[in-house]
């Protein structure tokens, strides 16, 4: 009996064994990088003389990016992915700075290292690859080695183009720019290209993954503030288009974010925008995905940079900084340049032009515009926690006034509070929850900030701003303010409604998404059915057949009981 049971569960093992190398030989894994907006400037990246000396992060442009170091960075990311395991690096735009030919054939031959390194590279166009007055034409022509020239199909309109990765996956490359704007142009032409590349894929047996600069989905709850043309637009369908031919994956750049983000089709199929960060802000990131019977998400970083050349041209504290830790450089430059951003945008001008106000149609309403922003100025820059022993001006002192509490934080100002938040999306990951010290604190001081500034005003601009800014947000759940708009404490009220609306959309949805896991997660393959059946394989039942058959022989001779 022992020897018949022996033999039994050796067939098992030889057909399990059988059955996992015939697996692994059907469905090999494939290895790819992306990194997104290199942002390579030979202005700034091959500058040697003082120009930029003098105080710390001086040098740093309001965008916060790594202007000087941009070369230095891609030279250093193309090392670390000449030595990796991965066989195919993927850029989806902006891979130039301002756009000139002379940057173009810079990043070419740095492109052609890698592919006599034994690597394969991918490219497609991003918005700042057009500013030199490239065309299409000339992009393809520039990067004729990295995609164009084994394309099997090509959009005589654009820059896009469609090439196998390997017998299984497919890479559809869209070019997702109309040249020398910043904005989005797919329009019914490039998506109807578009359709008849997926349809034959689907013909062909081929999972296709796309690439393009500009978002797929909408990543911001705001978005078409903070990122207008940033994003395809909706009305096209293209998530729609994707979903009904599988086109599970989609890589994309130019927001300068990290972040995933999912769309449902009306089949049920669920597609995933894949957007990286540009590969010269902190944290400096670039993904590593393994595409197999999983979708395997990682994210790495720059950690070092050969900075020798900018000695002298960066500040001492900066350039001691850069060599001992350039992650944490990284970071003050960033901080510097979101300080600098934030700078420009507390302008009446700037304020009014966001809030889409004209300045005859809408004269009541930018006179009260012209008034608050000095005062926002200052209520913004104030201490956020009191401090017993100086006394003086703190938002958390306003707070108390109106019953709230501020957890405790490292950070200084309402300024320093709405860098940090943005950072955090910046870097991905971030989970922000109704109970979270960081939704409190945000809610709280944005309360005593509008409870400040809106507490010397009439009752009718009281009113007429904060319905203006219910529906400019599209805060739905804010009806009318009318009510609220007589005594301290009713003012107080309306302003607390505004701000838990505002609130929950900006912590809510723009810092906290369906997908939290931005850097490194596990998502299902292209084989995985939407359909949640149960269905077993010929395998599975036949070995589902020698385990049962195994249990009755135990059975029957009383085996185990």
């Amino acid at each position: 009996m022992k020897k018949a049971i022996s033999i039994l569960l050796s067939v098992i093992m030889i057909f399990s064994a059988v059955s996992v190398s015939v697996s692994a030989a059907e469905k090999p894994e494939l290895t790819i990088t992306v990194a997104n907006d290199l942002h390579y400037n030979m202005e700034y990246g091959n500058f040697t003389g003082d120009k930029f000396a003098g105080a710390d992060y001086s040098h740093v442009p309001s965008n916060g990016q790594l202007w000087i170091e941009s070369i230095l960075i891609v030279k250093s990311f193309f090392e670390k992915f000449k030595q990796s395991d991965s066989e195919i690096l993927l850029l989806p735009g902006d891979l130039a700075d301002r756009g000139l030919p002379e940057e173009h054939k810079a990043i070419a031959a740095e492109l052609k290292a890698l592919e006599d390194a034994g690597k394969r590279v991918y490219v497609v166009p991003g918005n700042h690859d057009y500013y030199g007055k490239v065309t299409p034409a000339e992009f393809s022509d520039y990067y004729a080695e990295f995609g164009y020239n084994e394309a099997i199909a090509t959009d005589k309109n654009s820059a896009s183009y469609v090439v196998d990765l390997d017998s299984e996956y497919r890479l559809l490359a869209i070019d997702s720019c109309i040249p020398r704007k910043g904005v989005a142009g797919i329009d019914t032409e490039r998506k109807a290209w578009i359709e008849e590349q997926v349809k034959q894929a689907q013909s062909d047996g081929k999972k296709v993954i796309s690439m393009m600069h500009h978002n797929l989905l909408n990543h911001f709850v705001f978005g078409e503030i903070v990122h207008a043309g940033g994003f395809i637009d909706s009305e096209i369908g293209l998530p729609e288009l994707f979903a009904q031919y599988n086109v599970k994956y989609t890589l994309t750049a130019h927001t300068h974010s990290h972040d995933i983000k999912a769309y449902t089709g009306k089949n049920g199929v669920t597609v995933y925008d894949i957007l990286t960060s540009s590969l010269n802000l902190y944290p400096l990131p670039y993904r590593t995905i393994t595409l197999g019977e999983k979708v395997k998400i990682r994210t790495e970083h720059i950690e070092a940079v050969d900075m020798t050349s900018k000695e002298g041209v960066i500040s001492d504290n900066c350039y001691k900084l850069a060599t001992e830790d350039f992650q944490a450089y990284a970071l003050g430059c960033t901080k510097y340049g979101l300080d600098l951003t934030f700078d420009s945008y507390l302008k009446a001008s700037k304020i009014k032009s966001l809030l889409k106000l004209d300045e005859e149609k809408d004269a009541e309403l930018c006179a009260i515009i012209d008034k608050l922003i000095p005062r926002f100025t200052e209520l913004i820059d104030i201490p956020l926690y009191s401090n017993d022993a100086q006394g003086g001006e703190s938002l958390e002192k306003y707070a108390k006034a109106l019953r709230l509490d501020f957890p405790e934080t490292d950070i200084k100002s309402f300024r320093g509070l709405a860098i940090f938040l943005y950072q955090q999306y910046v870097e991905g990951d971030e989970n922000y929850g109704l109970f979270s010290a960081e939704y409190v604190l945000t809610t709280a001081a944005l309360t005593a900030v509008f409870n400040q500034l809106l507490a010397e005003v009439t009752a009718e601009d009281y009113t007429n701003l904060l319905n203006y800014l219910a529906d400019y947000f599209n805060l739905k759940s804010v009806n009318g303010f009318a009510a609220f708009a007589g005594d301290a404490v009713s003012r107080a009220k309306g302003i607390d409604l505004f701000v838990s609306a505002l609130g929950n959309s900006i912590l809510l949805f723009f810092t906290t998404d369906e997908l939290p896991e931005d850097n490194n997660v596990t998502l299902p393959g292209y084989d995985v059915s939407e359909v949640k059946e149960e269905k077993l394989s010929l395998w599975d039942k036949i070995v589902n057949f020698f385990l049962s058959f195994f249990d009755y022989i135990l059975r029957i001779f009383g085996v185990g009981e």
